[in-house]
């Protein structure tokens, strides 16, 4: 008791201040705890997180290879049939100047040591008549070159011209291609029209 009569606690409870300390001692371990759980719960969502992410990517580049693979393989039909037929073009010749009695045969027998020949076309008119030139189809490239070095050679007694085939492009018959059509000569901006015959400007 102190001097005004009243009492002192601490005297009275010594053990009071620990028994404080004891509960907030107690409290910060489990607010500890607690962070450690939190952090532990974080760590394996972000475990999650970043598997999730990689299964996405690869299910992605999978579904990319797919989609090029259907692409390649769905090709324009129209696409390949011209990539085809320039492969086809890049291994035949034109002769030219065959005689109109000259058979398939004969020619084959002709360039045959230029290569093998996968095909000889002679061309014909609406009335079944050859038109006097042919279309050689070689089964390797290089036989074009070689049967290139045959030119003006003779196939009874005509000589023949050898070039190679030209690969024939739609719309290209004429060499600056097709013209648009035009019922007037232009003059400017604006068209001549025709004057109706037996017009007259006077009376």
């Amino acid at each position: 008791m102190d001097s005004n009569g009243n009492s002192d606690d601490r005297s009275l409870n010594p053990d009071a201040g620990d028994i404080v300390l004891g509960i907030g001692s107690s409290r910060s371990r489990i607010i500890d705890q607690e962070i450690e759980e939190m952090q532990r719960k974080l760590r394996e969502l972000g475990e999650e997180i970043d598997l999730a992410i990689v299964s996405l990517n690869e299910q992605i580049e999978m579904t990319t290879d797919q989609i090029s693979g259907v692409s390649a393989e769905e090709e324009d039909p129209a696409v390949a049939i011209a990539r085809h037929k320039s492969e086809v073009d890049s291994r035949s010749i034109y002769v030219g100047n065959v005689d109109y009695a000259c058979l398939p045969e004969q020619i084959q027998a002709h360039f045959q040591d230029c290569g093998a020949i996968n095909r000889v076309t002679i061309l014909i008119d609406d009335f079944g008549d050859p038109k006097g030139y042919a279309y050689v189809e070689f089964a390797e490239v290089e036989a074009v070159e070689k049967a290139l070095l045959m030119n003006d050679t003779k196939l009874l007694n005509r000589p023949m011209k050898v070039s190679p085939k030209r690969t024939n492009v739609p719309g290209r018959t004429h060499p600056w291609g097709r013209r648009p059509f035009q019922p007037y000569p232009t003059y400017g901006k604006f068209p001549r029209f025709r004057r109706p015959q037996g017009y007259s400007p006077y009376y």
